[in-house]
């Protein structure tokens, strides 16, 4: 939050957010406020994250900031790494499933790209594999391995090692809850709005021309310049299409463009989507789009549709939202594999619990003034 609203600082967090875990980093988004827009960027992993997952996520992400990084000039910058130690396999806090060689990877990667860089350690609550982790990743910025079968040198706390007097920290059984196909669409958010971000630095990406009326900018329909490249790191030919997808290994990808929003979907569209989507954009309806690690979603004014990857589609009416702007619509993930759906517009926030099983239907008067609720609700949901 220090620094969310500025474009002189950008942040990328690996981490895992689920439902009651501390600290709450957040989902999967790309944050920042105002000139800070896209220069704050989560990527949000499940349990259970091994050294090759976290690698993965972390590769990708963090090479989609470099890159932007040296297009933007790279002459004056310097990274920062905080390494919380409580992603290993046996911290008793973290949820994460790694060990030292995770770590030490994804600080040699950043080394090479030949910035200075300050390396800090962070959380962690097993202490002998604090130790081992930060020994070895210390090693690695100065350029000396430290190999995991290494012995633990003597010294006077040699006794804290007894579980293994060596420099490896083991992962455990724990398995790990992310697909490849999620941890690719997860660096593909962050690739997209790291393009998005040199486009806004090189003044080419306009959300649209806008003519003002009073102290409002209202666009007048020119598609963003940023969405040509989103258009073609999903393999469709045109950003306005509403089916406009290409299968990309067992990976497809969807546009879905409106006024004032584009979303590349992972795992294609159904045509109960697509329809909706293309009844809404030939009638000259806002449509929003949006997708988690499991489940993706497309909303006019009137109704929702949701679906898993590979799942059946579910449709939700917001009758009471009829003829207004599409909603906004947050995925919730529930247990087994469900999600929850909130969808607030219309001057109302409704909810759905488990909508792939179409479970109990919970609406409630919120507050609300345009997007922004201003009374909490709770919602209970059982089972």
């Amino acid at each position: 939050e220090a620094f969310e609203h500025s474009a002189q600082v950008t942040t990328l967090s690996v981490h895992h957010a689920g439902r009651g875990f501390y600290p709450p980093s957040g989902g999967t988004c790309i944050e920042g406020k105002g000139r800070g827009l896209g220069h704050s960027a989560n990527v949000a992993l499940g349990r259970g994250a091994s050294d090759a997952t976290f690698e993965r996520a972390f590769a990708g992400a963090a090479e989609a900031v470099a890159r932007r990084e040296r297009r933007l000039g790279g002459d004056d910058v310097a990274v920062v790494v905080q390494c919380g130690s409580d992603g290993l396999g046996g911290d008793p806090v973290g949820a994460f499933n790694l060990t030292g060689d995770a770590y030490v990877a994804c600080v040699r990667r950043v080394v090479a790209w030949g910035w200075p860089v300050l390396v800090l350690g962070g959380g962690g609550y097993a202490r002998s594999d604090c130790a081992r982790c930060w020994a070895r990743v210390t090693a690695a910025v100065c350029g000396v391995e430290i190999a995991a079968d290494a012995d633990v040198p003597e010294h006077e706390f040699l006794a804290e090692y007894a579980l293994g007097f060596y420099m490896a920290t083991a992962a455990s059984a724990a398995a790990d809850e992310n697909t490849v196909q999620a941890v690719q669409a997860l660096v593909e958010t962050v690739e997209a709005a790291m393009e998005a971000a040199v486009r806004r630095r090189a003044g080419d990406d306009a959300d649209a021309e806008t003519q003002t009326v009073g102290r409002k900018k209202v666009a007048t329909g020119r598609r963003p310049a940023w969405l040509d490249g989103l258009a073609q790191r999903t393999g469709s030919e045109s950003a306005d299409s509403a089916d406009s997808s290409e299968q990309l290994g067992d990976r497809p990808r969807t546009l879905v463009q409106s006024e004032r929003h584009a979303v590349a979907l992972v795992g294609g569209m159904p045509a109960e989507a697509s329809a909706l989507v293309a009844q809404a954009q030939a009638d000259g309806r806002s449509v929003a789009g949006g997708s988690s690690a499991q489940h993706a979603f497309v909303a006019t004014a009137g109704e929702c549709i949701v679906w898993a990857y590979g799942g059946v589609a579910q449709r939700l009416q917001l009758a009471h939202n009829a003829g207004m702007a599409a909603p906004v619509v947050v995925l919730v993930r529930a247990a087994g594999g469900a999600a929850g759906v909130l969808a607030c517009g219309g001057g109302r926030l409704r909810y759905w619990a488990d909508v792939q099983q179409g479970g109990r239907f919970v609406e409630a008067d919120a507050g609300v003034r345009g997007d922004m609720v201003v009374r909490g609700v709770q919602v209970q949901t059982h089972g």
